[in-house]
C-alpha cells in the first residue's frame, strides 16, 4: 500500500486527468492552472502534457473512466 504522501499524489494525479483535461476544437488540452492548483508539481505537468500528445478522445474517455475506478480503490 502507498504511503500516504504517495496515495494523496496518485489521488491529485486522477483528480486532474478526471477534471483537468479539456477538448478544445479537436484538440485535447490540459487546464494548467487546475493542475498547479491540485498540487502538481512543474515536471508532473509536463509528463501529462506530454502522455496527452497522442492520446486520442476515446482513450481519454478510457483513461477517465478507469481513473474513477482506481480512485474507489485507493480510498477503500
Amino acid at each position: 500500500m502507498p504511503t500516504t504522501i504517495e496515495k494523496d499524489k496518485i489521488l491529485s494525479l486522477l483528480e486532474v486527468i478526471q477534471n483537468g483535461i479539456v477538448e478544445e476544437n479537436g484538440v485535447t488540452n490540459l487546464n494548467l492552472d487546475y493542475a498547479k492548483e491540485i498540487g502538481l508539481s512543474n515536471k508532473e505537468i509536463n509528463n501529462l502534457q506530454q502522455a496527452l500528445i497522442e492520446t486520442s478522445a476515446n482513450d481519454l474517455n478510457e483513461i477517465e473512466s478507469e481513473s474513477k475506478i482506481f480512485e474507489k480503490e485507493i480510498l477503500k
